[in-house]
Parts: C-alpha cells; sequence; structure tokens
C-alpha cells in the first residue's frame, strides 16, 4: 500500500468519537464526498465515493445518530431520516444537489474540528510519501467546504492553501511541518513517525549531498586554479627564469611545482616561514600576472 492508504487506514481504525464529534465528521463526509441520489424504487439512498469500508464506517455513524436499529451499507434511508440527518449535521442541499453548511455550530469544540478535519481526508485526501516529495491535499466539490476547512486548519496553526483543479478546489498543504503537525492532528500516530523518519532520512541524505557537491566543486576549483598557476610559472621559468623573480616568489613558485595537489591552506605550510592563505593567494596571484605581462 502506498503512504495515503496506510494513513486512511489508521485513521479509520479511530472513529470512537463523542456524538458532538460524530456530527461534525458525518458532516465532513456529506460535504467533501456525500451525495442523495434515487435508487430504482425512487427511494432516496445515501452514497459516497469512498472505500467499502468508509462506507460501512459512515452507515455505523448514521445509524448511531439517527438512533436507526438497521442500517448498513445498503440501507435505504427514508426522506424524513435524510431530512433528520441534514438538520442535525447543519447542512442544507442546494439547488445544485451539492451540500452546504448552514449552521457551524457543531464545530466549535476544537476536538469536532479535528473530527472534520479527519472525515475530509478519509473522504477525498491523499498524502505523498514522505521520503519523495512533501505534499498532502484534500479535493472538494465545491469552494465553500474548501474554505471552511481552510479557516480549520489556520486555526491550528497550518499554512494551508487551495488551487483549482477541473472544477474542484484542492485545498493543500505543502511545507514538511504542515504536513506532519495534521498527521498528529488528526490521530494519525504511526503515520506521524514514519513522515518523520522519512524526513529526517531524506533531508540527511539532502545534506550530504550538497556537501559532497561543494567538496567537489572545491576540488574542481582547487585543481583548475593549480593549473593555471603552474602554467604561468612555467612561462616564467622558460622565458626569464625562477631567478628572475624576488626571493619571496621562488620559494611559492619551486613550492607549487612540488605540489600542485595541494591547496593554499595546504601549500602555505610548506614555506619558511609558514604563509597564510591570503598570503599564498596574493603571490600565486602575482606569479600569473607576471607570466601574462611576459606572454603579451
Amino acid at each position: 500500500m502506498s503512504f495515503s492508504e496506510d494513513v486512511k487506514t489508521e485513521l479509520s481504525k479511530k472513529i470512537n468519537m463523542a456524538r458532538h464529534c460524530t456530527l461534525a465528521f458525518l458532516s465532513a463526509a456529506v460535504l467533501f464526498s456525500g451525495k442523495f441520489i434515487k435508487n430504482n424504487e425512487g427511494s432516496p439512498v445515501f452514497l459516497e465515493a469512498a472505500k467499502p469500508e468508509m462506507r460501512r464506517i459512515y452507515f455505523t455513524l448514521i445509524r448511531k445518530v439517527l438512533n436507526i436499529s438497521s442500517c448498513d451499507v445498503l440501507s435505504v434511508l427514508t426522506q424524513k431520516d435524510i431530512e433528520k440527518l441534514l438538520e442535525l449535521l447543519g447542512i442544507r442541499e442546494g439547488e445544485d444537489g451539492r451540500f452546504c453548511l448552514s449552521n457551524d455550530i457543531i464545530l466549535m469544540q476544537p476536538c469536532c474540528r479535528k473530527a472534520f478535519i479527519k472525515s475530509a481526508f478519509l473522504s477525498s485526501g491523499s498524502v505523498s510519501d514522505p521520503g519523495r516529495s512533501y505534499h498532502l491535499e484534500i479535493v472538494s466539490r465545491d469552494g465553500e467546504a474548501a474554505d471552511i476547512l481552510i479557516d480549520i486548519l489556520h486555526g491550528f496553526s497550518l499554512g494551508a492553501k487551495k488551487m483549482l483543479r477541473k472544477e474542484k478546489t484542492v485545498v493543500y498543504l505543502k511545507e514538511a511541518e504542515d504536513i506532519a503537525s495534521m498527521l498528529a492532528l488528526m490521530g494519525a500516530d504511526s503515520s506521524y513517525l514514519h513522515f518523520e523518519s522519512g524526513r529526517v532520512t531524506k533531508e540527511m541524505n539532502g545534506n550530504i549531498n550538497r556537501r559532497v557537491n561543494c567538496e567537489t566543486a572545491n576540488i574542481e576549483k582547487t585543481v583548475n586554479a593549480s593549473v593555471k598557476q603552474v602554467s604561468a610559472i612555467r612561462r616564467i621559468e622558460s622565458t626569464k627564469g625562477l631567478s628572475s623573480l624576488p626571493k619571496s616568489l621562488i620559494e611559492i613558485a619551486e613550492q607549487r611545482l612540488l605540489h600542485p595537489e595541494l591547496s593554499l591552506e595546504e601549500l602555505g605550510k610548506m614555506c619558511t616561514p609558514p604563509l597564510g592563505k591570503s598570503g599564498v593567494n596574493h603571490r600565486l596571484r602575482r606569479l600569473v600576472e607576471i607570466a601574462g605581462a611576459i606572454e603579451e
């Protein structure tokens, strides 16, 4: 299974909630994935796009809040049941068949808002594997439900944003810290630990790669500079001779010819007395200038 499926599997096993949280949970389910249609007999049936296990959870919760003795994934709800359910959830059905939250009193408590977030994610959410990228999103069929979710996420200091995708509104998180916080907020403890572990591993590998790239670049820079310096010294040697140079330049020229692989700092230690990095750099630059003048 993917990391996203693992998160949903973990969350689906933690649905035991108080009645007020159950109402918030079902409210998000209806807003993000629920719809009422007619079956072949003309009776209204509650359907949603989630997997069968989530359908069973939703209908179990509906049975709980409506006090229906027998209700499963194939149960038919009466029109009265639907009206009562929507009233309890503070939801009204719009003319276009979409649902709108007309009363947000069920979202007053922090625990209820967490239940709303969890349900929205279970209904139409996904999260990428932390070893690859950082992206969590929840797809909404309309902008109003997305705005409600964003307000709730902002209330928990999560930097949620939204975008349009094929006439749907997508609420998303891109920062690793926000995604980790949301996993913890929803109660996905194991997934949170997995995410943080993957995040640490990814960042550690990134640091190693950056360090290797930096060291490689420094080595290339040192080699290129050394080649240029040796070439300049050879030019002076073959024309004017090294003896024409000041004593301080003769010493550094000879050391560079003997040790073309050394860095400036290492080369300075070979001199008598030892020179600092800036001193070595200054003398080698002077040798390159002299060789340039000879060429001109």
